[in-house]
């Protein structure tokens, strides 16, 4: 059977356990990034943000104390459709930092892996494709039931030697940031295309988080693998720490390019990466903190240009807009098109638009226009902020 028919055969086995819960949850939702990826295959909707909230269902023994329930509530956030590489991942991660700094509920760390760089690292020790997925899932038990449970089921189950288990141990149980990396990049192993594309496309998105402000969270942990098999890039997981009650991660998500093609009928590609927030474990953990009030809002400012070359300018005012509690965003493309972001903000009512170009760059200031009026003034960069929301105030 070719690998393009075992891939369809687990995407529709995938569906069928996901949409029908194998019957015992009486046709409920496991998760919904197969449904959604079956929605891209069928209507092709271009590239969107995906905010969902809703109850899913697992095959589990249930135990209050660490969140381990058969439904619970569910926050997902995905972005689909082709971006400038690591652009989304680090929105991602950056949603991800700003949700656990607002609750408070402990001292937290944003975990990320890629699936290529820890391929790269298992073929080296005589794993082929077919076994990656298992050998990855006894990877992912590494914090919960330690090295010496993890060398067992490689050695008993995958038939690694124990030379060669202990080999891949020294190197999955490292934990860093950008130096980490810099290790990696020159080790004589991952000479690699993929090994290198990973480790490149890592030091990107830790450039992109220095910018975005949440670098200080993020960990490059290689043990990460994520339990399912459709992921296809960086993975990312988030715990936090500090609480009477064990609940595991409370975040996870990361790129799965593939899935969509799995599913449509010839096969097209639709990248995808996304993220999901397991709420009842927050609410475990709210329960140990002050109460939180979470408020729904909607996007009030779009950072554009006109210019080539300005993304990690606008990145740079997103970040001082997010961090001054403005709801902004911004389009993850390297040369947008002016027009095109003003008409995305006119389709989606957003009310006003952030423009940085060279000009503004080199005088110190930031082109506010009002979308509905078609009136722009330039604004100090300094006082960005005040005039944001005093014209907030005004519409």
């Amino acid at each position: 059977m070719t690998t393009r028919a075992l891939s369809k055969r687990r995407a529709s086995e995938l569906t069928k356990d996901c949409c029908c819960g194998r019957m015992w949850a009486g046709f409920r939702a496991r998760e919904r990034n197969v449904p959604f990826a079956r929605y891209l295959a069928m209507c092709n909707p271009g590239r969107l943000r995906r905010y969902q909230l809703g109850a899913v269902y697992r095959r589990e023994q249930p135990s209050a104390s660490n969140a381990r329930l058969r439904q619970f509530m569910q926050a997902d956030f995905d972005i689909a459709g082709h971006f400038t590489p690591m652009g989304p991942e680090a929105e991602c991660v950056r949603v991800m930092h700003e949700i656990f700094s607002e609750l408070a509920l402990g001292d937290f760390v944003i975990k990320v892996s890629d699936r290529r760089l820890l391929q790269a690292i298992v073929a080296l020790y005589g794993q082929h494709s077919h076994t990656y997925f298992g050998v990855f899932a006894a990877i992912d038990k590494l914090q919960k039931n330690g090295w010496s449970a993890v060398k067992d089921e490689l050695v008993q189950k995958h038939g690694m030697t124990g030379y060669s288990a202990d080999k891949l141990g020294e190197i999955i149980i490292q934990k860093g940031g950008e130096e980490l990396l810099q290790k990696l990049i020159v080790h004589p192993n991952l000479q690699g295309e993929k090994a290198q594309k990973s480790i490149h496309d890592l030091q990107l998105l830790f450039s992109y988080l220095r910018i975005l402000g949440v670098s200080n969270k993020v960990q490059l942990d290689l043990s990460l693998a994520r339990g399912v098999d459709y992921y296809t890039g960086v993975v990312f997981e988030a715990e936090i720490s500090g609480s009477r009650d064990k609940v595991g991660s409370v975040a996870g998500g990361g790129r799965y390019d593939n899935l969509v093609a799995d599913l449509h009928p010839k096969g097209k590609e639709y990248p995808c990466v996304g993220l999901s927030i397991g709420v009842d474990r927050l609410v475990i953990l709210a329960a140990q903190a002050e109460p939180v009030m979470l408020q729904k809002g909607v996007t009030e400012v779009v950072v554009a240009s006109a210019q080539k070359g300005f993304l990690e300018e606008r990145m740079r005012l997103l970040a001082h807009l997010w961090d001054s509690g403005i709801k902004a965003e911004m389009m993850w493309d390297k040369d947008p098109s002016l027009l095109q972001q003003l008409q995305w903000c006119e389709k989606h009512g957003v009310p006003l638009a952030a423009i940085i170009g060279s000009r503004e760059q080199a005088t110190g200031v930031v082109g506010l226009r009002n979308i509905a009026l078609r009136h722009q003034e330039d604004v100090p960069f300094v006082d960005i902020v005040a005039a944001v929301k005093k014209t907030l105030q005004q519409t």
